[in-house]
């Protein structure tokens, strides 16, 4: 019996090794459409109200535009008035610290950044209300402006050492709640936004407080540098005032020390009859003495070295009166 061919023909084994080569290229042509498709929906998903980069634009947007006046805020002016009156009394190596203090001042209105740490524009609420005919997205946000931890205790700081210091008070701060804007924001790359209804009154009440906060740490710096020095002064004046006390205190022990001993020695010296008539007197002496130079010593001072000083002074006082006293006994 003549045998099978069972050998394909040239073109098939053509096409069965090409198979898999074709459907390589399909699924990688279909993972290619999928992530177009993918990557498409991701760059639209960016480009809504609510997305981070949305938030991002519509965040610099208010700030740009709340720095973008020209005028010094009040809070800056007053500032301005706070740190001249302080300049005014300050000690006369400190000036030149307030005057750059003054010139930053000025300055402020004219810078177009700020730490971001400093002032919070925190987006509460976020709605989506369609898109206009130009393609740009339309939003509604509620905002709120308010200091940030840094910002805060730089305004606190000020506060303090003013009314410490030169009992000045900082501007009032006012914290910016619920400020609802309608604004839009391109399609396009980068996102940004293109129209809003910030109001002038608004955004200078933003501007103001940056700049409020901004210019805080710049006035704390030099009166803190007075305090600084009134402080270290009086530390000068302590450390004197404490020397001379332990002088005056050792030499009023001593004077003690030698009116007691001047005291013993001439009761010792009294004779027998002396004694046996003064003893009584002389023990009542000692309590009136002892409660005395106490009483004084504690309405005097509240500081236990001064009071230390005190009662030792009125005791080596007590005694000398007494050495006088007896002394006329001794001579009898």
């Amino acid at each position: 019996m003549p045998q099978s061919n069972t050998r394909a023909s040239p073109i098939k084994q053509l096409l069965f090794a090409w198979r898999p080569l074709g459907a390589g290229i399909l699924l990688g042509a279909s993972i290619f459409i999928s992530s177009c498709t993918e990557q498409s929906a991701q760059e639209l998903a960016t480009k809504t109200c609510g997305s981070e980069a949305g938030r991002d634009a519509f965040r610099g947007f208010v700030t740009q535009t709340a720095l973008a006046r020209d005028t010094t805020p009040d809070g800056v002016a007053r500032l301005i008035d706070i740190t001249r009156h302080a300049s005014s009394i300050a000690d006369e190596d400190l000036r030149p610290q307030f005057s750059d203090a003054l010139s930053s001042l000025s300055n402020l209105s004219g810078r177009a950044n700020f730490s971001d740490n400093n002032v919070e524009i925190i987006i509460k609420e976020v709605t989506e209300r369609g898109v206009s005919e130009n393609g740009e997205i339309l939003c509604w946000a509620s905002i709120d402006v308010r200091p940030g931890v840094p910002g805060t205790e730089a305004l606190e700081g000020l506060a303090d050492a003013l009314s410490l210091e030169y009992d000045l008070s900082l501007p009032a701060v006012s914290q910016i709640t619920s400020l609802p804007i309608f604004y839009a924001i391109s399609d396009s790359e980068p996102v940004r936004v293109i129209d809003a209804d910030l109001s002038a009154r608004d955004a200078g009440r933003i501007g103001g407080l940056i700049r409020l906060v901004e210019g805080a740490p710049i006035v704390l710096a030099p009166v803190e540098a007075q305090k600084a020095r009134r402080e270290a002064y009086e530390k000068e004046v302590l450390d004197a005032r404490g020397a001379v006390l332990s002088a005056t205190l050792a030499e009023e022990r001593y004077r003690l020390a030698v009116s007691k001993n001047a005291l013993n020695d001439l009761w010792a010296e009294l004779d027998e009859v002396a004694r046996d008539k003064l003893s009584a007197q002389q023990s009542l002496w000692v309590r009136q003495r002892d409660a005395r130079c106490d009483l004084s010593s504690k309405e005097a001072e509240t500081d236990p070295n001064q009071r230390e000083m005190i009662k030792v002074r009125c005791l080596a006082n007590e005694n000398e009166r007494r050495i006088g006293v007896l002394q006329r006994y001794s001579n009898w």
